[in-house]
C-alpha cells in the first residue's frame, strides 16, 4: 500500500509514504526501486524523504542521485535482500 501511495497522489501522501517506508525498513526490491524512483519526484519534500528512507533501510547515505543508488543495488542488492548487509 505504501509503495503505491509513493507512486501517486498528492505531495503530502507521497511524502508520508516515503517516511512510513523508512520507519518500517522493509527489505524488498519493490520498495527500494520505488524509493529510488521517488528521488526524481517533482516535490523536493518527497525527494528528501525518499533519500532519508533509503538511508534508513540500507544504512547507506548516497544522496539523491538515482544512478548511485542503482549502482549500489547492482553490487549489493542480493546480499541486502538476504539480510547480509
Amino acid at each position: 500500500v505504501l509503495v503505491e501511495a509513493l507512486k501517486s497522489g498528492p505531495d503530502a501522501v507521497r511524502k508520508a509514504a516515503a517516511e512510513g517506508l523508512g520507519r518500517l525498513k522493509p527489505r524488498q526490491a519493490a520498495v527500494f526501486n520505488a524509493l529510488v524512483a521517488a528521488l526524481d519526484d517533482k516535490s523536493a519534500e518527497v525527494k528528501d524523504k525518499a533519500e532519508w528512507a533509503l538511508g534508513e533501510i540500507t544504512r547507506q547515505y548516497l544522496g539523491k542521485a538515482p544512478a548511485k543508488w542503482r549502482e549500489w543495488w547492482k553490487a549489493n542488492g542480493a546480499r541486502f535482500l538476504e539480510g547480509k548487509l
